[in-house]
């Protein structure tokens, strides 16, 4: 982004993300540093937090085992992976805010989601697309996963979606009056 936004020719950056890349690229379109940057974004599988993707699966494996009360188990277990993450990398999953961030966010976004997510489940994408401050539009895949190839037609929706975005960031910075 520093690189991009040094050159002078450059107006305007699309982000495209999947998964923790598109939690990323929401990450850094609300950003202070780069907001006025980016033109627009595609965000494929975006999840709401490590955490929660963490429980969704855990629960999801172990949720139907009759043994301890299972939450107790999976917050703890989540608990040690996060120290194990904070020792290792020095990061800390629970600083990650992609609501937050979602609710600061206010360039167009596409939102895509396979309806068979298993892994990151459908729900994040809806819970973004609730709280997302700026234009947005969503987009679900029927059947598919998370690593599914995606149809055939979201590559050239998603390119259609960011030159729109390009042309209305280019009336916006001429200073002409949009929609």
């Amino acid at each position: 982004m520093d690189y991009l936004s040094s050159l002078e020719w450059v107006t305007g950056i699309a982000l495209y993300g999947r998964s923790m890349g598109a939690a990323t690229a929401l990450l850094v379109a609300s950003s202070d540093r780069y907001y006025h940057k980016v033109a627009g974004m595609v965000l494929d599988s975006c999840y709401t937090s490590v955490r929660t993707v963490m429980r969704d699966l855990a629960e999801g494996l172990v949720g139907k085992v009759p043994l301890l009360p299972v939450s107790t188990v999976v917050e703890s277990t989540i608990d040690v992976l996060r120290d194990a993450v904070m020792e290792r990398a020095g990061f800390d999953i629970d600083m990650l805010d992609v609501v937050s961030s979602a609710q600061h966010c206010h360039v167009p976004v596409l939102m895509a989601h396979a309806e068979g997510d298993e892994l990151v489940q459908q729900q994040h994408s809806t819970r973004l697309m609730e709280e997302y401050g700026g234009p947005k539009t969503a987009v679900v895949f029927p059947g598919g996963g998370h690593n599914s190839l995606r149809p055939e037609t979201f590559g050239p929706k998603a390119a259609a979606f960011l030159e729109e975005c390009f042309r209305v960031k280019e009336r916006e910075d001429k200073g002409l009056k949009v929609g």
